[in-house]
């Protein structure tokens, strides 16, 4: 606006010269009087346009100051949305410790009702509490990880900033002086991320412990051979075979590590292949019913017709399929059934995708339910012993997982005297595949 000012100023000054130098020539003679007033008479427009021109431009610019004032009237009604969508939890507290104002994230992390009322009746937690009055005493920002219990555990990454830190322009306009003497909290839950670092570690050292049994045996017997059973053929034949089957359990062992290594890496890319569920179960069936019938067991087929195909990838749902069924085979009791049978679903519970849902059910031990959630952990076992003389390596119902997650698929468990225990795999199918009879509502796994 100033620089406008200064061009217009020094263009009057420009159109009026020609009126100074007449008046001038004026007083010299009348001939050179005539002759400045041509030219003053000339430049006249010239300054008429210049005042025109300034008048037009502050007419603009009142026009333009509604819209001015609307654009940053939006800013301001943008701004409380665009806080509130952010993902990390924010919270502006006063001197008092009083919340001003808080986001919905942290509205849904420490419940509503937070406004006017002091922080330590939403975040209870002593040390988060002891952070803040300390990053307020000391006006120096405090960083600090802490864990709330309720409602469930979650590992909070919290970073109080005194609002001394902050720039004016930094200070929400709403807050007023509020704020002056206060803090902004800021809470970034970092459960998935700690969740994730320890089952990394866990892995490691379970996988290392899982390794270390059979080579232990490995060197000892050999260590034995070598020395003083060289010349026991008894002793000799005993040991090679329980080498054997050592060596055979580290070589599963990391075939499923490598197993599980690859479908994890697929895992976020669905399969766009079509299986038939028929073939695919009638297969899996036939490869293990001599294992069956080593313990006296039968494995039963029970499809409901018409069976649709599913989008997946074949040698992966035979995979899961193949150590469903081999535990129902090694877990179940001794002359019993192992029942597989197909149900459909209009809806399935987790995705409200169409699908069917296939229940391998066998007749065993009762696992308890307080050890269903950890049956697909790596490694887990309800009993280890009897786990490792089975020869499993911990590892099958964590590749189950998996796999089926990729398949966009659910997996339950139950385990009862009653039933037994079921094994349930809910899986999409084509939608051209979906039998065009109304299936009913949403069918429980």
């Amino acid at each position: 606006m100033a620089s406008r000012r200064l061009q217009i100023s020094r263009r009057l000054a420009v159109a009026l010269l020609p009126l100074a130098v007449a008046l001038t020539l004026f007083l010299l003679g009348e001939v050179a009087f005539w002759i400045t007033a041509l030219i003053a008479l000339g430049s006249i427009p010239v300054s008429a346009r210049i005042v025109l021109e300034s008048t037009e431009t502050r007419s603009s610019l009142a026009n333009a100051l509604p819209d001015i004032r609307s654009d940053l009237g939006q800013i301001d009604s943008v701004a409380p949305a665009i806080i509130d969508s952010l993902p990390d939890a924010l919270l502006a507290v006063d001197k008092e410790l009083v919340v001003l104002e808080s986001n919905q994230s942290a509205r849904d992390l420490l419940g509503s009702g937070q406004r006017d009322r002091n922080i330590g009746l939403s975040l209870r937690h002593p040390i988060a509490l002891e952070a803040i009055e300390k990053a307020l005493a000391n006006d120096k920002a405090v960083n600090l990880e802490i864990s709330l219990l309720s409602p469930g555990e979650r590992n909070l990454a919290m970073s109080v900033i005194p609002v001394s830190k902050l720039t004016d322009r930094n200070i929400p306009p709403v807050l007023g002086d509020k704020l002056q003497g206060g803090a902004i909290i800021v809470l970034q839950d970092v459960t998935t991320l700690r969740k994730s670092e320890q089952m990394r570690a866990d892995f490691v050292t379970n996988a290392s412990h899982e390794l270390r049994t059979p080579l232990a045996s490995l060197v000892g017997f050999i260590e034995t051979l070598q020395g003083s059973a060289a010349e026991d053929a008894a002793a000799r034949g005993r040991f090679l075979d329980i080498m054997a089957r050592e060596a055979g359990r580290m070589a599963r062992l990391i075939d499923d590590l490598l197993s599980l290594s690859r479908i994890e890496m697929d895992e976020h890319v669905r399969p766009t292949e079509t299986v038939s569920v028929g073939s695919l179960l009638g297969g899996v069936s036939e490869i293990l019913e001599r294992r069956a019938a080593d313990r006296d067991m039968v494995i039963r087929v029970d499809l409901e017709e018409p069976v649709p195909n599913i989008v997946g990838d074949l040698d992966q749902m035979t995979q899961v399929f193949q150590n469903l069924i081999d535990n129902a085979i090694k877990y179940g009791a001794e002359g019993t059934q192992i029942l597989v049978r197909s149900r459909m679903a209009e809806r399935l519970p987790e995705t409200g995708d169409r699908g069917v849902v296939i229940d391998i059910i066998n007749q065993g031990d009762v696992i308890p339910i307080e050890q269903i959630p950890r049956l697909t952990d790596r490694f887990y076992r309800v009993d280890a012993a009897r786990s490792r003389e089975l020869g499993s390596t911990g590892l099958g119902l964590a590749i189950v997982k998996h796999i089926i997650s990729r398949h966009r698929g659910a997996l339950t468990i139950e385990s009862n005297e009653t039933m037994g225990t079921r094994f349930s795999v809910g899986l999409p199918v084509e939608p051209c595949d979906f039998p065009s009879a109304d299936m009913g509502k949403q069918v429980e796994l």
